[in-house]
């Protein structure tokens, strides 16, 4: 049966009103011969498609307009549907919505996964536009949003890859687009024309946005060549509709400003183009393999429906260094021929959708054209580069004028392997066109149809620079437009103009007669002789020959003031202190401090700040999009910048400029990044957030942060192997990780600084380090030093969970052997207060540890004073301890244990006293102790014990035992020697010398103070109470006293 036209007939009052399965755009609903609306209302389901398809219809007050899958619209707004009134207007689970007219819903559109929305006027929903709830790869381009109630795209609940494209967006009291900050993965938006009233706000990505130029420059990702809402001139990105409709307005008289939609689009636009716009690439999604196309030997198209941009193929390089898919286009054989590109009139659009892989040095494809004449000669090139896009796949390509003599194009795509093996720079969806050079498609629901293509006539269009820029006085910046009926070889003329009272004034010719080729980029302001600090210019642009033809930027820019001063400040006054009362403003030039930028990345951005520069941050919260980074290297985005301060402001509680990521919980590798850029100070700043707070890296030398406070995830300042860095007075707390961490590097200098509930507060694997007047608490290790030449001084470790000090530094100091200079170190209510290796440990004070007050490694502690920690020192290998004060600790005073030959205990001039074991020495072989002048009393249990090792030196000692043992030598200690010594023992054994201990003993010239109930020896286990028994018995001490010294 033929198929059979639906016309006016009502439908209501159904679960589901109609239910079509016809794809065929000549059988469809709505599109055989004959059909008419036919209105279908108060349904559960108004059509339920079924791989189908629907143009013309009345759909309307059902609680879901249109369902199931398929395509929603025809090919023209000429037979749009209109769906109006329901509860959800589409809500589709997968296909296309275009050409309607959707409004007065609820919601308009409920976005599926891969759903493609293009050419409908979408308006006066309650709640949302397009509402896209945790759908991935959604494509809206050229549709009119308006929303009086609501948000117009309103992202939420994970969404994914939504490209938002060649639209027009208008909220009076919602949004005219918002992100929630879980949907921001693989999102895109540009060429959109922005506009708000009443209470609209245009944009929430993170933060609230109601100019398009903060949005533009505080992001600096998306809509960087959309227009919109200004503070500047809020009326003039209102779309100006022709009629009372959403129809674009037309130019008059060939200039934009009859509406800022019209020629505001994307010419590469690959997505909602007319049918008459042809592909002229063969097999260009890949769905054939490889077909058709030149490739390298390792290629392939691979196939993966979930992650290629259209279809389910895509080209892949495979492990090529450089990978390519060529393929050549003979023009004269699809239509063209050699008159017609020798007129100049024609173009070529070229696009293709270019994904990297998400690696740390991302694999980099481009694309490239080569015209060539009737003999394969190259007489023209163009190319694109993409971004390294890792999350969506990116639009890549442009518009240029087709050279005469062209017959042959060459489009080439390059995979550029970085470091990932395979090559994971891929292609999707690849376009060669011809068009007129009068294609450049307006934005919203009419954009890019053939009423469109149809120009008013000749046209300028200024581009670049349009809103505020700061143009610096010795800098070439590119000056850009578009036309449109205007042949490249046409002469264009570029003025300077400045507004003054009443009116404008010319102040330059810049260029008098330049190809229209749309780029200017030979001018300097000091070539027109434009002094430093001028404002209001605008440049102006019009055709030689046609002074009617004139396009002027929309906003003036600035030349700043000279000068080494910069200036940000964030739009709260409270404890400014250098520009008050300005806001930082992204108006302003930053260069004075009436005129402060809002971020120091936008600054970064503009400036090359060096040697001698200053930029001040003002009291506030700078809230970053993007860490800041510092660089000495050539940068994409920063340019070179080295040699400069930042300095915050600060009062007497710290720093009062805080900088953190905007997005919670986004924490970048740092929030500010030194990258080989040397002599850079920071100071007055609080820094929050970042896995990093502040990280140097790449030579990275000569730094210098005072004042700074830290709270990051990870590390709260990461220096590696940089040179010369100075830390002061700052505080870093709450990192997981350390506090600071110099990786490397020689001769850093940290003084008057505070770790606090770090891991590890400070550490250093450099040379030559210095750490003065710091303190450490809360953390699992304070201080953990390594490399050579480490000095600390004045420094307190305290309620360390596990080291306060933990120092190995051959040439390395803890404290001061004069005392007179009060240099010492504090260590207190740590588990161990000082670890350390190779290290002088002088002058300090070290108390009240739960297990160590010192754990000495091969190096010397003298005149320090340690009591109250279970042990006072313990020892190990070769070292001196001299001069100390070691008390009141509950378990040794000093315990010494090392079980290999050949090291020493230099252990003089002590003061050991009150604890429960004075000293205990454990050697072997010639590991030996030399104890000599010191003075070691009320230790409970016994004063010293020596066991193992031989030839150890016992001399002018003075033990003063109330009750507890003096001397114990013991396992298998030989060759023992004791001289000049004094023992007071009222309650235990002055000497007890073990059996296997007596080889080589000798002991004279000693003083024995025994009391009755004491002993002078004990000799081979037998208590001895006299002297001159003791004597008999040991064959020595012939020339000792027992008297009251």
């Amino acid at each position: 049966a033929a198929p059979a036209a639906l016309a006016n007939n009502d439908i209501f009052d159904n679960n589901t009103g109609v239910v079509s399965s016809v794809m065929d755009a000549s059988t469809a609903l709505g599109f055989v011969a004959g059909s008419a609306s036919n209105d279908i209302h108060n349904n559960s389901n108004g059509v339920q498609l079924l791989n189908a398809r629907v143009q013309g219809q009345h759909i309307h007050d059902n609680t879901d307009g249109v369902v199931g899958d398929g395509i929603v619209g025809g090919e023209s707004l000429d037979t749009a549907n209109l769906i109006l009134s329901n509860q959800r207007g589409v809500n589709l689970s997968s296909g296309t919505v275009q050409y309607s007219r959707i409004g007065l819903n609820g919601t308009g559109i409920v976005a599926a996964d891969r759903l493609q929305i293009h050419h409908n006027e979408i308006y006066r929903n309650t709640s949302y536009g397009i509402y896209v709830n945790g759908a991935d790869d959604v494509r809206i381009t050229y549709n009119t949003l308006h929303a009086v109630t609501g948000d117009n795209v309103h992202l939420t609940g994970g969404a994914t890859r939504v490209e938002l494209t060649n639209n027009i967006l208008w909220a009076e009291s919602g949004y005219d687009l918002y992100v929630s900050d879980g949907s921001r993965a693989g999102f895109y938006s540009d060429y959109n024309l922005m506009h708000v009233s009443g209470s609209g706000t245009m944009v929430h990505y993170i933060l609230d946005f109601n100019d398009i130029l903060d949005w533009q420059v505080d992001v600096n990702r998306f809509d960087l060549h959309s227009r919109g809402y200004t503070v500047v001139d809020p009326q003039w990105s209102t779309p100006r509709f022709s009629d009372r409709g959403y129809s674009t307005a037309p130019t008059v008289a060939g200039q934009r400003d009859a509406s800022p939609a019209v020629d505001l689009g994307d010419v590469i636009n690959d997505i909602g183009q007319p049918n008459s716009q042809v592909n002229l690439l063969s097999n260009p999604g890949f769905e054939n393999g490889i077909t058709d196309w030149a490739v390298n030997a390792t290629a392939s198209s691979t196939n993966n429906s979930a992650y290629a941009y259209e279809g389910g193929n895509y080209f892949s390089a495979g492990n090529a260094l450089l990978g390519f898919a060529e393929q050549t286009i003979n023009l004269f054989t699809t239509g063209y021929d050699a008159g017609q590109i020798a007129a100049g009139n024609l173009e070529l659009m070229f696009s293709g959708r270019i994904r990297s892989g998400d690696t740390a040095a991302p694999d980099h494809g481009r694309i490239e054209l080569r015209f060539l004449d009737a003999a394969q000669l190259e007489i023209g090139t163009a190319q694109a580069e993409s971004i390294n896009a890792s999350d969506r796949w990116e639009l890549v390509g442009g518009q240029v004028v087709i050279p005469a003599g062209t017959q042959f194009v060459e489009f080439r795509f390059l995979a550029e392997r970085a470091s990932s093996t395979p090559n994971q720079a891929y292609l999707d969806h690849a376009n060669v066109s011809v068009v007129e050079n009068s294609n450049l498609p307006d934005v919203g629901a009419t954009g890019a149809s053939a009423a469109d293509h149809a120009t008013d006539g000749m046209q300028l269009t200024l581009r670049n620079p349009d809103l505020y820029v700061d143009w610096e006085r010795a800098i070439q910046r590119p000056i850009t437009w578009d036309s449109v009926n205007l042949p490249s070889s046409a002469g264009v003329r570029i003025e300077l103009i400045q507004d003054v009272a009443g009116g404008q004034i010319v102040l330059a010719t810049i260029a008098n007669n330049v190809p229209n080729n749309g780029l200017y980029d030979q001018w300097r302001p000091q070539d027109s002789s434009i002094p430093f600090g001028t404002e209001g210019l605008r440049l102006r642009i019009t055709m030689a020959d046609n002074p009617l033809v004139f396009s002027q930027s929309l906003e003036a820019f600035s030349v700043p003031v000279n000068g080494t001063d910069y200036y940000v400040d964030d739009r709260d006054d409270t404890g400014d202190v250098y520009s008050t009362p300005a806001d930082g403003s992204n108006r302003n030039t930053g260069k004075t401090a009436d005129a402060p930028k809002p971020l120091p990345t936008s600054l970064l951005r503009i400036y090359d700040l060096v040697t001698g520069d200053t930029l001040y941050m003002d009291a506030g919260n700078y809230q970053l999009f993007d860490p800041l980074r510092i660089t000495g290297d050539p940068d994409p985005v920063y340019s070179v910048d080295e040699g400069f301060s930042i300095v915050g402001a600060a009062d007497g509680s710290g720093p009062l400029s805080h900088i953190t990521m905007a997005l919670t919980g986004y924490n970048p590798q740092a929030i500010i990044e030194i990258d080989n850029a040397d002599f850079v100070s920071i100071s007055n700043l609080e820094i929050t957030g970042g896995v990093w707070g502040i990280w140097g890296h790449n030579t990275a030398d000569n730094l210098t942060f005072d004042n700074i406070r830290v709270d990051a995830v990870n590390r709260g300042v990461y220096l590696d192997a940089s040179d010369n860095t100075t830390i002061s007075n700052s505080t870093f707390i709450n990192n997981a990780q350390e506090g600071v961490y110099l990786f490397g590097g020689s001769t850093a200098l940290l003084s008057g600084n505070t770790f606090e509930s770090n891991l590890t507060g400070l550490r250093t694997t450099g040379t030559d380090v210095t750490v003065v007047d710091s303190a450490a608490s809360l953390n699992d290790k304070g201080f953990w030093i390594v490399g050579n030449n480490a000095i600390l001084q004045r420094n307190e470790a305290f309620d360390n969970i596990d080291e306060g000090f933990v120092v190995s530094s051959s040439g390395g100091l803890i404290g001061d052997s004069d005392l007179s200079q009060e240099n010492g170190n504090l260590a207190h209510g740590n588990f161990v207060g000082m670890v350390t290796t190779n290290v002088t440990v002088a002058g300090n004070v070290i108390f009240d540890n739960a297990e160590d007050g010192l754990r000495l490694d091969n190096g010397t502690a003298i005149n320090n004073v340690i009591y109250g920690n279970m042990r006072g020192i313990d020892a190990t290998r070769t070292v001196d301890i001299i001069g100390n004060r070691i008390y009141d600790n509950t378990g040794y005073g000093v315990v010494y244990s090392y079980t290999a030959n050949g090291y020493s205990l230099d252990l003089s001039d002590n003061v050991i006293y009150s604890n429960t074991y004075g000293v205990y020495f454990y050697g072997r072989g010639t590991t030996t102790v030399d104890a000599r002048n010191n003075l070691i009393y009320d230790n409970s249990s016994y004063a010293f014990r020596l066991r193992n090792g031989s030839g150890s030196q016992f001399d002018n000692n003075t033990i003063y035992q109330p009750v507890g043992d003096g001397l114990i030598i013991d396992t298998n200690a030989s060759n023992v020697n004791l001289r000049d010594n004094i023992f007071h023992i009222e309650l235990g054994t002055a000497i007890t010398v073990d059996p296997n201990s007596q080889l080589g003993f000798s002991s004279d010239y000693n003083i024995f103070d025994i009391a009755p109930a004491a002993f002078v020896g004990d000799w081979q286990s037998v208590p001895i109470a006299s002297l001159q028994l003791w004597s008999l018995s040991i064959f020595d001490d012939k020339n000792s006293l027992e008297a009251d010294p």
